[in-house]
């Protein structure tokens, strides 16, 4: 990579209040599911699964349904889903090879990451999304482990891009990757409506700021709280609401890429951002913001080694 400056998108993805209505898990050993949201003809929840404690095959039909997920499409709570940001981490039943990592933006979000924020090769999406612990009832069921707990915004996974291709040239990859959404779906493939997929690259490169190994272009993470290099995943401050984020000056409502939102903040040491939005791009024109963030992204990245290659 070069020696231009890397862009973070903070990206918001997964179950939330709207799409689907319950929270994502977080398992007891810490692992996480960010559930893909409903999507009418979309991959369908019994053929995605994951292995369970002790060795078993669960399907995510199996853990909606624990979890108190209400399939009804007059509600568009389907029974598929739109499967996407796909890192690679969900096993699927009938799934044609997948080489690369994904992910697809569409309409108006992939407007402000197109003319606002002008991603490109190098910059780097932070996946999060709302997530509540899960464990196991006695009758061996999944269910919230505090139910009238707060959610919690964590970050889940990254992807670093490689290569982007948008709605004039996403047919001519079809062969490569048609099991995609953003390039199968004619919701957004066959249309004159913004749509790129963001290929992950083969490993993650900071310029500058220097990892302790090699690691993935993409990953997903693990979520312990009392791992104490796992605290830097998640976003919400300890006691508040899921909104209200720890502060941090890079991710103030004065240092992003500006788009039409409900921002409030309440007080030192806390931002808070509300409404229903995807993405939030971190300017990088202020070197010593752009020293911070990278040092954050660093603590990120290397609070969990799965995705570390070398």
């Amino acid at each position: 990579m070069d020696s231009k400056r890397i862009k973070i998108i903070l990206s918001r993805k997964g179950f939330d209040g709207t799409a689907g209505g319950i929270d994502s898990p977080i398992f007891e050993n810490g692992e996480m599911i960010s559930l893909p949201i409903p999507e009418e003809n979309g991959v369908k929840y019994e053929d995605l699964y994951f292995v369970d404690e002790e060795n078993n095959n669960v399907s995510y039909y199996q853990l909606l349904s624990d979890l108190g997920y209400d399939f009804d499409a007059t509600k568009k709570h389907y029974s598929t889903c739109h499967l996407d940001p796909d890192l690679l981490q969900h096993k699927q039943n009938n799934s044609v090879t997948k080489c690369d990592a994904i992910f697809g933006q569409a309409d108006s979000a992939e407007g402000y990451l197109r003319t606002r924020v002008k991603v490109d090769e190098g910059d780097i999406f932070i996946f999060f999304g709302r997530f509540k612990k899960i464990k196991r009832d006695k009758n061996g069921k999944y269910e919230y482990s505090d139910k009238k707990g707060n959610s919690i915004n964590v970050i889940w996974g990254y992807l670093q891009v490689g290569k982007k291709i948008d709605e004039k040239n996403i047919q001519n990859v079809f062969d490569k990757y048609g099991w995609h959404p953003h390039v199968k779906n004619e919701k957004y493939s066959h249309s004159n409506k913004k749509n790129t997929i963001y290929i992950a690259s083969e490993y993650l490169d900071l310029g500058d700021i220097k990892l302790d190994g090699k690691y993935k272009g993409y990953g997903i993470f693990k979520y312990n709280e009392n791992n104490e290099n796992n605290k830097c995943l998640k976003l919400t401050v300890d006691g508040e609401s899921m909104s209200t984020w720890k502060y941090e000056e890079f991710y103030d409502d004065e240092n992003i890429y500006k788009v039409k939102r409900k921002n409030a903040k309440k007080g030192k040491g806390v931002v808070q951002y509300l409404g229903q939005w995807q993405e939030i791009g971190l300017l990088n024109d202020d070197k010593t913001l752009y020293e911070e963030q990278l040092k954050w992204l660093k603590k990120i990245i290397e609070s969990n080694k799965e995705n570390k290659i070398e």
